[in-house]
This record gives structure tokens, C-alpha cells and sequence, in this order.
């Protein structure tokens, strides 16, 4: 059934370039999404063409949330230009082409600061605009940031908690300036069920303490990245689990309350302090200290440069050395880290005939990738 809904839809829009983008995002919908769910479409390229559930224009994505109801899908078109800033009010799941994608224009869905005041949210393979920021601005349930790119996110507002939030397969922290409440992951007291895994996280050039977590928070199979090793990766973080992770010109220690965490199978390279500290409360098993990670080319910067990649090399002491014999890194675990960051089937190639005579087949080729 969804095979003929597809071509059926592409027979209908792309016969002319215009509707090229139009015809992608339907495909990566209908591939992914049950029909119990309303699926929109944002797109404010210049010429998209507007319909049942699509919006375009410089208020696409803003009209997109507005149509939509609780349980509904956004699709959100890869752009030239940002689709500004954004509130969420209602749960919705809204979804990008992914931090990385391989496609012919290697363009993004890229946002302004984008705001949370609903529970059961999923944001899902969107960059946030440098500058701007993720903020959590009420106490909600039941969140999912994964394959987004994005300079900083925090609980803003005093008194705001949050329960299970999960980050993973993220770019996190980029080009942070060093100044007060610029941390890259910021979570106060209260919250619970947090997570932060398989994400490359990077942090402020001059300020120690990259991350403020609650007490309870997993922190795992992510990579710290520093340009500056005197630093810290943690602030205020107390009672977490750390496994699995690999710090990088980063030190794995704390600036500020730092006390009864739990440090295991984690590598450290590179810093002023590799080690692993057990005062305080604080735990330490199986840890790597000082060993190159030998990943296949990281280079230690405020700022991701996508010919990077934190594969580990063969003979790197992240492979099979993890809890459980999990590799160490964003690679290794259940939820492996995509260079692509591609949440949904992203087209690479599509060919269509320019013109096709009446009652003759229509022969699309498309090339393709994602989960």
C-alpha cells in the first residue's frame, strides 16, 4: 500500500524541478510514519509549492505547528535560509534532514532558538543557528533530541525540571564563548531520567565545566572534545554514571560540586589531568588514563570540520573495551553515532525523465540512505 501511495505521488509532483523537494519530503514521510499520525510538511525555499498540510514561506515551519495536533509529525525541508525561531506548545515530533547529509545542495533544516513547553516532544535531525540556543522553559516529560546540532541546551528558568530526556547522537556545545551560563548541556537540580549518549560535545574555549547534570544522569558513549586541556568537562555534577566515554584535550573532572560519581571504561588523552579522580566520593574502574584512543582523524577544536571522523582505528584501545565489551565512543552501545546525523531515507540522487509520453511508465531513479 505505501509503495503505491509513493508512486502515485511521485507520478503527480515531479515533473517540473520545483517540486523536487516537494516530492522528497513526502517520501521520507511516508516511509517512516503510521497512519494513526497527521504529517506536515514545512518548506520555505524559494517557489515550494503549498497544499494539504504543506506550508512554505518564511512562516512554514511556525504554520506547520500551529495546523498540527498533539501525536502530529512536521517534516522539515532542508533550506538555504533558517526557519527562524520556534515554540513548542503541543507534543509534536518534528523532523530534519540530519546535521550531515549527503546530498547534492548539502543543505540543512536549520532553526532559530527553539523553545520546549510540552511533554512528549522529539526533535529530531535539525541544526539550531549559531548563537542561538535549545531551551527547556517549563517542567515536562518524556523528551528526545537526537541527531541535531546544537550550541547549547538547558532547563531555562528557575524551578524547572525535567523528566526523562534523552541526547543522543548529537553535536553538542560548539563554539561556545567563555563567559558565565554558556555551558553546552545545563540541567539545575530536580530533573531525572537524563541522558546523554553517543554525542561529540564540545565545550567553551575558556571556561571549565562544560556540563551542569543532575544527580542520577547517564553520561555515555560520548566524545569530549577540547582545544584547550587545562580545562574541565563537568561543573556542577554530582551522583552520575560515566562509562564508556573518551575525553579529548578535556579533563574528566569538575569545577564546582563534584562528588559521587562513578567512573568506568572511560579514556582520557591529552589533557593536563587524565586522571580519573576517586576523591570525594567519586569511582573509578577500568579507566584508560592517558592512552591515545586512536580514533581515525578528531582534531582537538572548539568546532566540528565534517572530514573528521571518530571511528576508532584498528588497535585503538576503545575497540571491545567498553562495559559489556562495547566499543568506547560515540560508536559503540546500541545507538551508534551516524556521521550523517540522518533521522529519515535521505535522498541523494533522483533522476526523472525530462518528458514521458502518454500511457508510457514513468522510470524514477532514486539513491538513497538513512534508518
Amino acid at each position: 500500500m505505501v509503495t503505491k501511495m509513493i508512486k502515485a505521488i511521485l507520478i503527480k509532483v515531479v515533473f517540473t524541478a520545483k517540486h523536487i523537494l516537494l516530492a522528497m519530503a513526502f517520501l521520507f514521510v511516508l516511509l517512516n510514519v503510521s497512519h494513526a499520525q497527521t504529517v506536515y510538511i514545512a518548506n520555505n525555499n524559494p517557489g515550494a509549492v503549498s497544499g494539504t498540510n504543506v506550508f512554505t514561506g518564511s512562516t512554514a515551519l511556525p504554520d506547520a505547528i500551529a495546523a498540527a495536533s498533539a501525536g502530529d509529525i512536521i517534516y522539515v525541508t532542508p533550506s538555504a535560509s533558517s526557519y527562524g525561531t520556534i515554540d513548542l506548545t503541543k507534543a509534536l515530533s518534528i523532523f530534519g534532514v540530519g546535521f550531515n547529509p549527503d546530498n547534492s545542495a548539502a543543505m540543512v533544516s536549520r532553526t532559530g532558538r527553539i523553545n520546549i513547553n510540552a511533554s512528549n516532544c522529539r526533535i529530531s535531525g535539525i541544526t539550531i543557528s549559531s548563537g542561538s540556543r535549545m531551551a527547556i522553559e517549563s517542567s515536562v516529560n518524556n523528551i528526545m533530541i537526537d541527531k541535531s546540532r546544537i550550541e547549547l541546551v538547558d532547563a531555562d528558568g528557575t524551578g524547572v525540571v525535567v523528566g526523562n530526556i534523552i541526547f543522543q547522537n548529537n553535536i553538542l556545545g560548539e563554539n561556545r564563548p567563555g563567559t558565565a551560563n554558556t555551558r553546552s548541556v545545563d540541567f539545575g537540580a530536580g530533573s531525572t531520567g537524563v541522558v546523554i549518549k553517543n554525542n561529540l560535545i564540545y565545550g567553551p574555549t575558556s571556561l571549565g565545566g562544560w556540563l551542569v547534570l543532575p544527580d542520577g544522569t547517564s553520561v555515555e558513549n560520548n566524545v569530549f572534545i577540547g582545544a584547550n586541556g587545562s580545562l574541565s568537562a563537568f561543573h556542577e555534577t554530582d551522583n552520575c554514571s560515566i562509562k564508556n566515554n573518551i575525553f579529548i584535550g578535556v579533563q574528566p573532572h569538575g569545577t564546582n560540586s563534584f562528588t559521587g560519581n562513578s567512573f568506568e571504561y572511560n579514556i582520557s588523552h591529552a589533557t593536563g589531568n587524565n586522571v580519573f579522580s576517586t576523591a570525594n566520593g567519586n569511582t573509578s574502574f577500568m579507566n584508560l588514563e592517558g592512552q591515545d584512543p586512536m580514533l581515525t582523524n578528531i582534531d582537538q577544536d572548539k568546532v566540528l570540520d565534517f572530514s573528521e571522523d571518530p571511528t576508532p582505528l584498528a588497535g585503538s584501545p576503545a575497540l571491545g573495551n567498553g562495559e559489556g565489551g562495547i566499543d568506547i565512543g560515540v560508536l559503540g552501545g546500541p545507538t551508534p553515532y551516524d556521521l550523517t546525523g540522518t533521522s529519515l531515507p535521505l535522498i541523494q540522487n533522483l533522476i526523472i525523465p525530462s518528458s514521458v509520453a502518454q500511457g508510457d511508465d514513468l522510470n524514477i531513479n532514486i539513491r538513497g540512505r538513512g534508518n
